[in-house]
């Protein structure tokens, strides 16, 4: 296969995956705070926020630089 065919098809599957991403990701949150995402901005501001204040969960010798970070799954976020 020729680069630029490579590259043809590279460029029509990132347009695919961001047009699944618009449609299944961002409309689904625009949706569910009916177009207003300054609530869902906030929320994710004040996480990032207090997690880059968190930065050991053990404890840490001075002088070293530690970072933690949590993962929690939860079931599925529904329309109301």
């Amino acid at each position: 296969m020729k680069a630029q065919q490579r590259l043809d098809d590279g460029v029509q599957e990132l347009l695919d995956g961001m047009i699944k991403f618009d449609e299944e990701g961002i409309q689904k949150l625009y949706d569910a705070f009916d177009g207003d995402l300054t609530d869902f901005a906030d929320r994710l501001n004040a996480i990032q926020k207090a997690g880059s204040n968190y930065n050991s969960f053990g404890g840490t010798e001075e002088g070293v630089d530690s970072s933690v970070k949590f993962v929690i799954k939860t079931g599925a976020v529904k329309s109301l």
